[in-house]
């Protein structure tokens, strides 16, 4: 789980919805962001530091101080202000020296380096197009260790304080319609989706605890959401194998996995969506949404064994008459999957996949 940082939470006057204050709110290029970056343009250039390096028997270590103007703007700011208002500087080349010095200098970050960063500016530049892939790829290990977040956290919008949203929604039942309609209409927004998926992964669960079917047409929206690429799942790479699939990406299908949580009252819905996806969705090759293999996932997390599954969907497609070829073959190519035992993990040996161990209950109402 996410240790998240601490963060205020002001309550919106007559709708009750919850939001995190400050940089966290506004997000990296919110109005507190560009405030600071714009203080530090004004105020910290410059940029004053000195590298150091202490020599070991087998390895040298290197780090930077901040000096001077640089840093008495960096003293005056909190790690996460500074983190989160220069880490979208460190992809932009015309800025990413200094807002790499800067936040190094910042963490105390040690490198496993003898060499001394000589930039000065952008005119003097030195050593930067040397060193810089290195110094980057550390400033985001080190900032990302600051902020005790996981190697794939990145700076994000929290638009719903978990807390105060659970604290709030056992008050009264409006209080808990206007939380979720907020969240509905703030995934409605397409854009989401790749600007802060983070935040998506956050919805989804409150929704989840919630009020689950309230949501279930948002959770089908996000069927296969991945977290990881802000996204729909889309496999990377040619499986070795038709179990290669499974096992060859790390996605994290955040939507999928609430719907897998609903029991079997809501497969007609769930296999409606497998239905109506489209060839690149089917595709269980590079770039292929791999359905066939989510679907296998669903019906296992779901706590569905194999023959209860294709009888699921062949009752589907019994009762909807009107289905197009296309839609027939996809729900095929699922039933196909399941009865020839493609896609399995190790965790699915055996003629017919167990429930896992630990399936998905309903969660507990809030009274």
């Amino acid at each position: 789980m996410i240790t998240r940082a601490c963060i205020i939470v002001c309550v919106l006057a007559g709708c009750g919805i919850a939001r995190a204050a400050g940089i966290v709110s506004s997000g990296t290029n919110g109005e507190e962001a560009v405030r600071l970056r714009a203080e530090f343009l004004a105020q910290a250039l410059p940029i004053s530091y000195e590298t150091h390096v202490k020599a070991g028997a087998h390895f040298h270590l290197s780090w930077i101080e901040l000096t001077g103007r640089t840093k008495s703007f960096a003293t005056r700011h909190s790690a996460q202000e500074l983190i989160y208002a220069f880490w979208p500087w460190l992809d932009d080349p015309a800025h990413a020296p200094e807002a790499t010095i800067l936040l190094l200098g910042l963490t105390g970050r040690k490198m496993m380096t003898p060499q001394k960063l000589s930039y000065t500016d952008k005119t003097h530049s030195g050593n930067w197009s040397d060193l810089a892939d290195s110094c980057i790829d550390e400033c985001k290990i080190e900032c990302r260790g600051t902020l005790n977040q996981p190697n794939w956290w990145y700076p994000h919008q929290i638009l719903f304080d978990r807390e105060t949203v659970l604290i709030e929604s056992k008050t009264s039942a409006v209080v808990r319609a206007n939380y979720i309609a907020a969240m509905q209409k703030a995934l409605a927004d397409p854009k989401i989706r790749t600007e802060n998926p983070l935040a998506v992964r956050e919805i989804l669960s409150l929704l989840n605890y919630l009020d689950r079917k309230a949501s279930v047409s948002t959770f089908l929206d996000y069927i296969f959401f991945d977290m990881y690429t802000g996204g729909n799942y889309r496999l990377k790479k040619e499986p070795v194998s038709v179990n290669d699939i499974y096992n060859s990406e790390n996605g994290t299908f955040t939507g999928l996995a609430c719907l897998a949580g609903m029991g079997a009252e809501y497969f007609p819905a769930v296999i409606n969506r497998f239905a109506m996806a489209t060839h690149e969705e089917r595709s269980t090759h590079a770039g292929g949404g791999a359905i066939p293999m989510l679907a296998i996932f669903y019906f296992h997390a779901a706590g569905c064994r194999e023959n209860a599954a294709v009888e699921a969907i062949h009752q589907y497609k019994v009762a909807h008459k009107d289905l197009t070829d296309e839609q027939k073959a996809s729900l095929d190519e699922i039933m196909d999957a399941i009865n020839t035992k493609k896609y399995r993990p190790s965790f699915m040996k055996g003629s017919d996949w167990a429930a896992p161990s630990n399936a998905v209950t309903n969660s507990p109402p809030i009274k």
